[in-house]
């Protein structure tokens, strides 16, 4: 193999896409690899495959000697990734693929190639969606599912392909918040699919929907009628993802409360008073109160107490609450407005408490964030000290 090429940051990203998308302990040596294979027609296409995940990126290269060798993606990643910003010659013999640009040289062993399993096919496509927006939804939904192996229908995105002219729906929840997003939808017309619900582990459809940003504008997004796997293609960038068999719970009943009351807030001001009161880290809750236009924060741990004061405009009835501060900043970061609009329920201390973004006058329903308030017994602890 021997292959020029002249895009240093593309072939770091590449690379870091790969290696990003590789499953931390491997079942076989080979699955920690990632494939490199220069073309006759010219073009390098980095791959990786492991049980959940398989990526194919390929990059414009002069291609002198095509070839396809197996590395360590790991190492592939790091090297690239410092490679000062100048033309990559790219060379392999039967033991060693040889990594030049400028006067750096790197040289990484050859895995055994012949082991490697065949990647799977890509399922047909069944809609399309814009790249930006997806990528913009999946990291404001994705952090909120548990990172648990031990609850893996707790550490999944659910998406819901939709039926002709509705939206693709986004959830994941780790029980104490859930998130949900909306995306428009381009269904495709030759190869209709039914309605059905798709179950992607969190950080590997996070992985993905950042990697394929940085393509074209439109992800394709591709599915099996019944649960396999999903395609999500960008260009010369294709991710496939295999679903998760597992049962999750029914999420629009939670997003939804009954509205004893409401509030706005700005972002800014309540996001940067919640994480102040989150480094007292020995004390779980923070108490909220609302009442008389003010919002009120305190947490109070054996490093000390700590009160933050918010003037608001709300003249209901008295409510009090307990909140794990880091979910309640969790869920005033993933809005991306200004301003919040919080939706009070008929039993603030015991239901979730909804969080949208207000755009205008209005809440918008592209985003919801709901946040379950902590036990009445942490609640009457917090407010005691």
């Amino acid at each position: 193999m021997q292959v020029r090429i002249e895009d240093q940051v593309a072939f770091a990203d590449a690379a870091r896409g790969v290696a990003k998308l590789l499953a931390g302990g491997p079942p076989t040596p080979v699955l920690a690899g990632a494939v490199l294979h220069a073309h006759d027609e010219g073009g390098v296409t980095l791959s990786g495959f492991d049980p959940d995940a398989a990526t194919r990126l390929r990059l414009p290269a002069d291609v002198q000697t095509p070839g396809r060798v197996l590395v360590s993606g790991r190492l592939l990643a790091e090297i690239a990734r410092l490679l000062p910003r100048q033309t990559i010659e790219v060379t392999a013999d039967r033991m060693r693929l040889t990594i030049t640009a400028g006067g750096s040289r790197a040289t990484l062993p050859l895995l055994p190639i012949e082991d490697y399993p065949q990647l799977p096919a890509t399922p047909d496509l069944v809609g399309e969606i814009d790249a930006a927006a997806f990528a913009e939804t999946v990291s404001r939904v994705a952090p909120a599912a548990s990172t648990d192996p031990a609850m893996p229908h707790f550490t999944v995105v659910a998406i819901d392909l939709p039926a002709p002219g509705e939206p693709l729906r986004l959830y994941a929840t780790d029980r104490y918040r859930m998130a949900a997003g909306l995306l428009p939808w381009q269904p495709a017309l030759d190869t209709p699919v039914q309605p059905r619900r798709v179950l992607i582990p969190a950080r590997q459809l996070h992985a993905a929907a950042d990697l394929l940003a940085g393509g074209a504008d439109t992800v394709r997004f591709g599915a099996t009628p019944e649960p396999g796997r999903v395609g999500l293609t960008n260009g010369h960038r294709t991710i496939t993802l295999a679903e998760l068999a597992v049962k999750v719970p029914d999420y629009e009943p939670h997003l939804n409360p009954e509205v004893a009351g409401e509030v706005t807030v700005p972002v800014t001001e309540l996001h940067a008073a919640v994480k102040r009161l989150a480094l007292h880290k020995e004390r779980s809750g923070a108490h909220l109160s609302l009442a008389d236009n003010t919002l009120q924060l305190s947490i109070a741990s054996d490093a000390g107490h700590s009160t933050e004061t918010l003037a608001v405009d709300y003249q209901g009835e008295q409510v009090e609450t307990c909140f794990n501060p880091t979910f309640l900043a969790s869920a005033l970061h993933a809005l991306g407005t200004d301003l919040v609009h919080i939706t009070i329920p008929t039993r603030p201390d015991a239901r979730p408490w909804a969080f949208r973004p207000l755009t205008g006058t209005t809440p918008d329903d592209q985003l919801r964030y709901v946040v379950m308030p902590l036990k009445t017994a942490q609640a009457s602890s917090a407010q005691a000290a």
